[in-house]
């Protein structure tokens, strides 16, 4: 991961990992990150120094994923987040490094979270459905009060048939609307100027659940 940004606060956050910043949650040599904190998990063990490495030489942020979840089990390590404004417009980007040949096995993912807990969010990730290359696809996936599936329904990825062996680099967006309640997503391959290509779907938080409350931006990976 090369960069996360987000965008149209009060005073917008952008990392880049060019260095660290003190204060911040530590690598696994006690450098900080830049994000602020862990979103916890139910263990209690949700920060695991060792699978952080910052490497400013290189500009790059890289999280070692666990098999943790944050479905039903929400044993999520390393969901590395800053808060942010619900109350503005906002736009939540991260750059994430081929190539994905990585991700090879059912689940394996990667990318940007929005949300309050574990059963509260919204994502936009990379990930493999099934096993090897074919597999993998970008998924736009919400949960409400611990009832998940991908925005628009049923589990599928929205976008498939890539080709992943050639992308050098992923941005994955999520933009915010408070005075819509909706919070949209895009992507975009191997470029820094290209306009991101939407997804059609919507999603729109059910206003009874604590989504809204206390929402973080997160940096997802597992």
């Amino acid at each position: 991961m090369s960069s996360v940004q987000v965008a149209a606060q009060a005073a917008d956050i952008a990392l880049d990992f060019s260095s660290a910043v003190p204060g911040t949650i530590s690598d696994k040599n006690g450098l900080g990150t830049g994000f602020t904190s862990v979103q916890p998990n139910k263990n209690n063990n949700q920060h695991d120094p060792s699978r952080i490495e910052l490497k400013t030489a290189d500009s790059i942020l890289i999280v070692t994923a666990t098999q943790g979840s944050n479905a039903s089990a929400n044993t999520l390590k390393n969901g590395l987040q800053v808060a942010i404004d619900a109350t503005r417009p906002l736009t939540i980007s991260a750059r994430l490094r081929g190539p994905f040949s990585n991700l090879a096995t059912a689940v394996q993912q990667g990318g940007i979270f929005l949300g309050s807990n574990q059963d509260n969010y919204v994502k936009l990730v990379i990930i493999n459905l099934s096993s090897g290359i074919g597999g993998i696809g970008i998924q736009f996936f919400q949960e409400q009060n611990g009832v998940r599936s991908s925005v628009g329904g049923g589990s599928s990825a929205q976008v498939t048939g890539l080709d992943w062996s050639s992308i050098a680099t992923l941005d994955l967006f999520l933009n915010g609307n408070p005075a819509t309640g909706t919070v949209t997503a895009a992507y975009r391959i191997n470029s820094d100027t290209l306009a991101p290509t939407p997804l059609s779907q919507q999603f729109k938080p059910n206003q009874r659940l604590p989504f809204l409350a206390m929402r973080r931006s997160l940096v997802l990976v597992f």
